[in-house]
């Protein structure tokens, strides 16, 4: 029987994410070294895998960590809008620690599993 590998990649680091910032479905760029980052992550993938097909979201930190590993292992890239990371509706763009302190983010979502800021999903 031949076995299937499931890879998984996060996306390179954005600016959103050393600011502490909630971004979820906010479409923000890789920094500097988010593309250092998926460079890095393309070349191991590169040496260690062969994939057969390479799926991202269509948001742009998503795509770009995904071109550097379809360039480096030429497979083209499937995007796919599902894998977005959930809108966080009136939370996007707020940072963490008013989330935490303000909102209760984690007292919310312990209480109500289907809990979602409003707005959001």
């Amino acid at each position: 029987m031949e076995r299937t590998v499931l890879t998984l990649v996060r996306h390179g680091q954005t600016a959103a994410n050393t600011g502490g910032i909630w971004h979820g479905s906010t479409d923000t760029p890789l920094s500097d070294h988010g593309r250092e980052q998926a460079a890095r992550v393309a070349e191991g993938i590169r040496k260690r895998f062969r994939p057969d097909a390479i799926y991202a979201s269509d948001l742009q930190r998503a795509h770009d960590t995904a071109r550097a590993i379809s360039a480096a292992v030429d497979v083209e890239i499937q995007l796919e809008p599902g894998l977005r990371e959930y809108d966080l509706g009136s939370w996007e763009g707020r940072p963490y620690r008013e989330l935490w302190d303000k909102e209760d983010l984690w007292g919310n979502m312990k209480k109500d599993p289907d809990f979602a800021p409003h707005g959001g999903e």
